[in-house]
């Protein structure tokens, strides 16, 4: 078999099965550059629905609050008004 040589550099050009080797370094390098944005994107989702989901149940807290506080406020003043 005859051996190619980089005539650029002088010395012999990679096998076929180097090449591929390196070609599926590459192609994993990026996947996983893919799935590190994936990662930090879904990271990102994650802590704005936590965030959105505490403000929410805060809001709900107070609302039932006052709701509470004003059926409160309407069976006092009912009570009041019967003496």
């Amino acid at each position: 078999m005859a051996r190619v040589v980089d005539l650029a550099v002088g010395r012999p050009a990679p096998s076929t099965s180097l090449l591929g080797a390196r070609l599926q370094i590459l192609d994993r390098r990026e996947k996983i550059e893919l799935l590190v944005g994936k990662t930090e994107t879904l990271r990102s989702q994650a802590d704005s629905f936590h965030r959105h989901g505490r403000e929410l149940r805060r809001k709900m807290w107070l609302q039932n609050l006052r709701f509470k506080l004003m059926v409160f406020v309407e069976h006092c003043s009912l009570s009041l008004t019967k003496n």
